[in-house]
């Protein structure tokens, strides 16, 4: 393969682990705050948080929203 096609896996490669860090990273925190079988998944427009609960009270999704909009960098639409 040519050295164009090399640069562009490289860079999807960047990407692919960028985002597995960014997911890894929120899941940790959210653990940490006593959240239980968290699971993140980032794609190109939205960042899905699924949290092992019956019953979500407004601060937990406010905890949840800034913990998911400081270690991805994405900003909520609905929590």
């Amino acid at each position: 393969i040519g050295d164009e096609q090399k640069q562009e896996a490289v860079n999807n490669m960047i990407a692919i682990t960028d985002i597995a860090e960014k997911e890894t990273a929120a899941e940790i925190l959210l653990e940490s705050k006593g959240f239980d079988d968290v699971v993140v998944s980032i794609t190109d427009e939205t960042v899905d948080v699924v949290v092992n609960t019956a019953d979500l009270p407004e601060a937990q999704r406010g905890q949840i929203g800034d913990i998911v909009i400081r270690k991805t960098g994405y900003h909520l639409r609905q929590l």
